[in-house]
């Protein structure tokens, strides 16, 4: 979610679930509007992203837009888990992506991330960088750069967890008033860390220069609802664009 400067209005990338396929392969869509509000009250246009593949379907995919060219990353997700890999597109005008291929060669087995990959633009070295994970029961985050979109670095490690039964599963990136904000998913399993029925708490951390992130006092910086409602099992930030006077933190939550 962010404000682009070239189409003038704030976009919204999410995934909705190709249908007969479960919920893990998915479709992308953007939803536009001019106000912050224009999401609050539904009153936003909503585009199929085209040039993705519609066969696989995607999975944890993030946008962002360096000023000329926007650049997709995310999972080309089949219901053949040998099938999927770790991929790249580009766009010109944020709606019709071409090039769609792996980062990194499909014959390493490491080259598949499972969840959220948050792709940012750094405007102080020019390159872009991307906080993922390996498809791994150990969930840690790693960091990549890259200067033309094209080439990547390998992953580098920066976050592990250090808490018993708690695993990083995700962060989010985002470039606000000159810091860099991270906002960190959290999973906290009962024990064993293959069970995926845990919650997740969503901590804030920072960086001025957008790979060295420091934790916060804020943990989590953003507390669960009480049951039923949405959020109080599940609760994911992923970025945070202003408006005005305003931080507006972007996710989703479920009550599972």
């Amino acid at each position: 979610f962010f404000f682009d400067k070239n189409a003038k209005k704030y976009r919204l990338y999410y995934e909705v679930p190709i249908e007969n396929k479960g919920t893990e392969v998915r479709k992308l869509l953007l939803a536009e509007g001019e106000r912050i509000q224009d999401f609050i009250s539904g009153n936003v246009t909503v585009h199929s992203v085209c040039g993705l593949d519609d066969t696989h379907g995607i999975h944890g995919c993030s946008v962002a837009f360096d000023g000329k060219r926007y650049i997709l990353l995310g999972n080309a997700h089949a219901d053949d888990r040998q099938k999927r890999y770790f991929c790249k597109a580009f766009s010109d005008n944020g709606v019709d992506f071409y090039g769609l291929c792996p980062v990194f060669s499909q014959s390493d087995m490491n080259d598949y991330k499972d969840t959220y990959n948050s792709v940012y633009y750094n405007p102080y070295t020019m390159e872009y960088s991307a906080t993922t994970r390996m498809a791994t029961m150990d969930r840690r985050i790693a960091l990549m750069t890259s200067t033309d979109g094209q080439n990547w670095s390998r992953p580098r490690l920066i976050l592990h967890p250090h808490q018993e039964n708690t695993q990083y599963y995700a962060m989010g990136v985002s470039h606000v008033d000159g810091i860099f904000y991270g906002l960190l998913w959290r999973f906290v399993t009962n024990g064993d860390p293959s069970d995926m029925n845990g919650y997740m708490e969503n901590d804030l951390l920072y960086s001025y220069d957008g790979y060295c992130f420091t934790p916060t006092g804020l943990s989590p910086v953003c507390n669960r609802p009480a049951p039923p409602e949405y959020g109080c099992r599940q609760l994911w930030l992923l970025n945070a664009v202003t408006e005005g006077d305003n931080l507006i933190l972007c996710g989703g939550a479920t009550n599972i």
